[in-house]
């Protein structure tokens, strides 16, 4: 796989910054309906990301969990462990799975 241009870096935050201001907007509009802070875990799309919490997905180290190759799931899986006192974790992101 190539670099991408810094044509198409700069196209790419362009769009980002376009899709950001429509989260803020959403972000806004959703505070109105729940209280700031308050995270309902009922379930994934009751309650909305903020803005940080969408920059920090998009800014994540990611690859494919399913194959062991997510460096944030490693971590969250090393970290559950050792407060746990266990030898290992897995991460099983719903109560379904």
């Amino acid at each position: 796989t190539s670099q991408p241009s810094q044509g198409e870096l700069v196209e790419a935050s362009t769009r980002f910054e376009a899709v950001a201001k429509k989260w803020s907007a959403k972000e806004k509009s959703a505070k109105q309906v729940r209280p700031e802070g308050i995270v309902d875990l009922r379930s994934d799309t009751v309650t909305t990301p903020t803005t940080a919490m969408r920059a920090a997905m998009a800014c994540a180290c990611v690859g494919d969990d399913v194959f062991g190759d997510d460096p944030t799931i490693w971590e969250i899986e090393e970290r559950i462990a050792t407060l746990m006192g266990k030898e290992a974790a897995i991460f099983v992101p719903t109560g379904t799975m």
